[in-house]
């Protein structure tokens, strides 16, 4: 019986948990190209983390910022 409602609970479109995990994997897909720029120690890491957070709500910047993060990193 507990197992029933914990399970329904769970996979309920009202559910907080759900909502809590999309909530977190559509912000670790929206930081995608700081998180790549951060990972291959990009030189430009702040103006991709900046373009990412001022305009990656727009479908352009997004793509701008994941294109620029996958560019070459620059000599350290």
């Amino acid at each position: 019986m507990v197992q029933e409602w914990y399970h329904s609970w769970f996979w309920s479109f009202s559910s907080p948990v759900l909502a809590f995990v999309l909530t977190v994997l559509l912000w670790v897909v929206y930081f995608i190209p700081s998180i790549v720029a951060v990972k291959r120690n990009h030189r430009s890491k702040g103006g991709i983390m900046a373009l990412n957070l001022l305009l990656g709500w727009t479908f352009i910047g997004w793509i701008g910022a994941l294109v620029w993060s996958l560019s070459w990193p620059g000599r350290d």
